[in-house]
């Protein structure tokens, strides 16, 4: 019912009480996951999202940006991925509003990168997806300095193996978070480079190339991270690749040794090899 009351509200473009909604905004993506009970999860659904389409009042985003904070830093992996989805959402039926005060603008990169380190691979991967979007739309200030980060990030050390077999037992479960928190860490940094990548779908500016030097050294770390920069490359030459003279038309823009990896990644091998 109270779904319900929301929906009519804000299609009656009674907007008045849009900040009042946001109160229940954590609740309703807890709910959105519940598979015990189909029509609640897709009521939830449907009013989150005709809630993130919105056209929100300035006085109503920082209701709006607290709520999508609060979801972020929740226990349940599905809510967290949800606040993302209504994040993408709602930021891009409302960016002229958001762009008028640098601090929203902010408090959304600071969501997004937050969430690119999250435990759960479903999470790190739609917060990827959204920053993709948000670079795709050159709403983020200081994109290099961001990308920086991205490649320290990215070389963060795993720890070294022979040294992680010498431990004592009773320490080991220790050792083995940390091996688990450096890794995701890497993960973050590769697919926040990634996500630069993706975010050029269609052009290839000069900040991108340097970038497969980058990728390239991860190839052998540990999963999903290999799988990450292959199915961006894979995307990659799918919006790139001219269907006349396939990736030869990109081979100005990159070193020998890029062009070689893009090559080397989205060539199917020989089925006899």
């Amino acid at each position: 019912m109270i779904c319900k009351w929301i929906l009519e509200t804000v299609m009656l473009s009674n907007l008045d009480n849009l900040s009042s909604f946001y109160k229940i905004y954590p609740i309703m993506c807890q709910l959105e996951s519940n598979e015990k009970d189909e029509e609640l999860s897709k009521a939830c659904s449907r009013t989150l999202a005709v809630l993130a389409q919105t056209l929100t009042h300035p006085h109503h985003v920082p209701a709006a940006l607290e709520a999508v904070t609060a979801i972020s830093k929740s226990t349940s992996w599905s809510a967290r991925a949800s606040c993302l989805e209504f994040l993408q959402v709602l930021v891009f039926h409302n960016m002229s509003i958001l762009l008028s005060n640098e601090a929203w603008i902010s408090e959304i990169q600071n969501i997004v990168l937050h969430l690119l380190e999250d435990e759960r691979l479903e999470v790190r991967e739609m917060a990827a997806k959204v920053l993709g979007g948000l670079l795709h739309c050159t709403i983020l200030p200081n994109e290099e300095a961001l990308l920086d980060e991205f490649k320290k990030k990215a070389r963060t050390k795993l720890g070294n193996k022979r040294k992680r077999m010498s431990e004592k037992e009773e320490e080991k479960s220790g050792v083995t978070n940390k091996i688990i928190n450096a890794a995701r860490l890497r993960h973050a940094g590769v697919l926040g480079m990634c996500a630069f990548i993706q975010a050029h779908p269609y052009n290839v500016p000069e900040i991108i190339p340097p970038i497969f030097d980058c990728l390239s050294p991860h190839l052998n770390d540990p999963e999903p991270i290999p799988s990450t920069i292959r199915k961006t490359l894979n995307d990659f030459k799918r919006t790139h690749c001219d269907a006349w003279t396939g990736l030869q038309g990109l081979a100005e823009r990159f070193t020998e040794e890029q062009f070689a990896l893009l090559q080397d990644l989205t060539v199917p091998p020989s089925y006899y090899a």
